[in-house]
C-alpha cells in the first residue's frame, strides 16, 4: 500500500510541475489590434496529440513593425490557455545567436 502511494504522490507531482516558461520581456498589457496575424499565428501555435511534436514558428518583417510586440501577446495567450506546454523565446539576430538560444535550453 505504501508503494501505490508514493507511485500515485509522484505521478501527481510531476503532472502538476510547471513546464517552462522562459521569455525575456514582460507582458504589453497595452498591446491591441492585429487581430488578424495574432490570429493567424495563434492557429500554428497550439500543442498537438503528438508530445513529441514540437510546434515552432518564426516572424519576418523590417525593424520597428510590432514583430516582438505580435510574438510576445502570442507567447503569453498560448501559456494562458496551455499552461501544460513550454514557451521558449529564441532570439535569431544571426545564425550564431540562434545556436547559442538553442544550447542554453540545454
Amino acid at each position: 500500500m505504501g508503494a501505490r502511494k508514493c507511485l500515485t504522490e509522484c505521478s501527481t507531482a510531476l503532472a502538476s510541475k510547471k513546464r517552462p516558461f522562459l521569455v525575456p520581456f514582460g507582458r504589453n498589457e497595452a498591446f491591441v489590434g492585429r487581430d488578424a496575424i495574432l490570429d493567424r499565428l495563434l492557429t500554428r501555435l497550439p500543442p498537438t496529440a503528438n508530445p513529441h511534436d514540437c510546434q515552432r514558428t518564426a516572424l519576418e518583417g523590417l525593424g520597428g513593425i510590432g514583430k516582438t510586440q505580435l510574438a510576445l501577446e502570442a507567447a503569453y495567450r498560448v501559456h494562458q490557455v496551455h499552461p501544460d506546454c513550454s514557451v521558449f523565446w529564441l532570439p535569431a539576430v544571426d545564425p550564431a545567436s540562434l545556436n547559442k538560444a538553442y544550447r542554453d535550453i540545454g
